[in-house]
């Protein structure tokens, strides 16, 4: 961890689900950390996003994966994801994701895709995904 600690956002107001999402976004936060380290001359930082999520449909949902979008198509795919527990229908659960990157890679909006055991591959995908 940098000199900085680990710097925090608040963006439940800048983040949305797009419509057909079995899981709705209620309290979410981001968080930006740098690591120490140099790939190519270029500065690594560890991002986190952490939301709660609320199961909207039937039957329990599960992660099986999670990627971050930018804002060229640049996927930025998960390091760590958890907890792995069920979200149960009608119930809110925590969920953190945490990637690296050079931070230019970092910079824009992005979008959180998750996916889900159960779903056949169908993402649930959650728009404006900014980091400090």
């Amino acid at each position: 961890m940098g000199d900085k600690g680990v710097l925090a956002k608040d963006i439940q107001k800048s983040r949305s689900a797009r419509p057909g999402n079995m899981l709705t976004s209620g309290r979410a936060h981001s968080h930006r950390s740098d690591t120490g380290r140099m790939d190519g001359g270029h500065k690594v930082v560890r991002l986190a996003v952490a939301q709660e999520l609320f199961d909207n449909g039937s039957t329990p949902w599960t992660l099986a994966g999670a990627v971050l979008v930018g804002p060229q198509g640049l996927e930025l795919k998960a390091l760590g994801v958890w907890p792995l527990e069920p979200i149960f229908p009608g119930t809110k659960h925590r969920l953190v994701v945490e990637v690296e990157a050079t931070e230019e890679e970092t910079r824009g909006t992005f979008i959180l895709n998750l996916w889900s055991q159960e779903g056949g591959g169908r993402g649930e995908l959650f728009d404006g995904v900014t980091f400090p």
